[in-house]
């Protein structure tokens, strides 16, 4: 060992130099530690902070800890914080959670009670690692479910929870996109015949009012989603429209419901019968379809739903004589091609039209 003032050799370890007795600085080796083990440093006002480090794909990144008086009792807190920062388990219920929480599915509103009944079809799954289940798993778990579109529902919420998966490194592809569905046969919805419709009149006159809420939809064409929607500020009483109460696409969002000159009475009285809310129909989508079933039943009709009204209203635009045009814009539709699909016209009265040649 030489000093480090006059160079000369010394013992080593000396704290000083035997001959010009300057002080000599010792060279400790830095102490390194492992990776994830955690650091500790001093702040500007003399605490010391502890901090782990963690940039595993989970994302539970840094965390630290400030405030202690001594070195010793941050370095001592390291053990604590790399408790705190275990990975988690990335498992279906973890994803789903994730999800729920993300802006996107706060948006959803026409398909949140269907992707939330999806949610509940794959708890067979919820606990299991993401990575770890097979496609044959997820498509024997998707046959187990009847229909078309929960099956739908289905594929697309575990496409969302893949997405998320992929863009923290937990899994490496989308096995959703490759779930078969089964071919989508459409169930021909029935309109009420005329009859029926004389029948919604009497018994609405018969002092029912409920069955006011069916006349709405059959001469306004609205859909049950409409209905339950319809706040009375909406109602333009000089215009005789409805606007704002559409749902699902732009053309039944931004045109106007047409309310007949017949129905105004009818709007009027429901605006009374829901006295004391805001809404022109007050209760929950279960509830107003239970009542509508047990009306129809009381009745003596045929046991259609709700969504018959609408279709009710297209056909009898149609036997009417109204214009193609004039019918598309009353239901709202983007194409005719979709108009057609809702008018149900039967065979006597094709019969009468070509008799007319």
């Amino acid at each position: 060992m030489t000093c480090r003032k006059c160079s000369k050799s010394i013992p080593d370890e000396s704290t000083f130099c035997l001959s010009c007795g300057a002080k000599q600085e010792t060279m400790r080796s830095r102490r390194l530690r492992g990776n994830g083990s955690g650091t500790v440093y001093q702040l500007p006002n003399g605490k010391w902070r502890a901090e782990v480090n963690n940039n595993s794909a989970d994302g539970t990144g840094r965390r630290t800890k400030s405030g202690f008086p001594r070195k010793k009792d941050a370095m001592e807190y390291l053990d604590t914080l790399k408790g705190e920062r275990q990975k988690v388990s990335v498992t279906v219920k973890y994803l789903i959670d994730k999800y729920q929480d993300s802006e996107q599915y706060k948006k959803l509103v026409s398909k949140r009670k269907g992707y939330n009944t999806a949610i509940k079809k794959l708890e067979p799954v919820h606990t299991r690692h993401i990575a770890d289940i097979r496609l044959e798993e997820l498509q024997e778990l998707l046959d187990s479910v009847e229909g078309y579109y929960p099956r739908k529902d289905i594929k697309q919420v575990l496409s969302h929870l893949y997405r998320i998966a992929e863009i923290n490194g937990d899994v490496v592809r989308n096995f959703a996109r490759y779930l078969v569905l089964p071919p989508l046969v459409e169930k021909e919805i029935e309109p009420f015949n005329e009859e029926e419709v004389l029948t919604f009149w009497e018994d609405y006159e018969t002092g029912n009012t409920f069955t006011g809420y069916i006349l709405l939809m059959v001469y306004a064409g609205m859909g049950p989603g409409e209905l339950l929607k319809t706040q009375k500020y909406m109602i333009n009483w000089d215009e005789q429209t409805i606007v704002g109460a559409g749902v699902k696409y732009r053309n039944k969002k931004e045109l106007p419901i047409i309310i007949a000159d017949d129905l105004i009475p009818v709007v009027k009285d429901l605006c009374e019968y829901s006295r004391g809310s805001s809404k022109l129909l007050d209760m929950p989508d279960s509830d107003f379809r239970k009542a509508f079933d047990s009306a129809i039943a009381r009745m003596g009709v045929r046991s259609l739903k709700p969504y018959s009204c609408r279709h009710t209203c297209a056909t009898a635009l149609t036997m009417a004589g109204v214009e193609p045009p004039i019918i598309q814009m009353i239901m709202r539709h983007a194409k005719y091609q979709t108009t057609l699909r809702y008018t149900h016209i039967k065979v006597k009265p094709l019969l009468a039209a070509v008799n007319r040649l």
